[in-house]
């Protein structure tokens, strides 16, 4: 009997392309097939009072994926700077 395939990955490559575009590579951790998401994410650092955040916002469309995998993956992010 097969295992289903996990979402989640052993190994992660973040490659920075031009400005703030993210190459991401995810392998499967059993089934050894890639992940590979290619996209975009912006980001920047405003202040609430005199509280900084670092806000950040991404999308990636996957092009290589599991076979159940997503289509589209979306990162949002919010860091309170003490």
């Amino acid at each position: 009997m097969s295992r289903p395939a996990r979402h989640g990955a052993d190994h992660l490559l973040r490659l920075p392309v031009a400005g703030t575009a993210v190459a991401r590579l995810a392998l499967g951790r059993r089934s050894g097939q890639w992940t590979v998401p290619i996209g975009a994410q912006a980001g920047r650092v405003i202040k609430i009072g005199k509280l900084p955040v670092n806000l950040l916002l991404g999308a990636y469309y996957n092009i290589v994926k599991l076979q159940y995998g997503a289509d589209w993956q979306l990162r949002s992010q919010v860091v309170l700077i003490f």
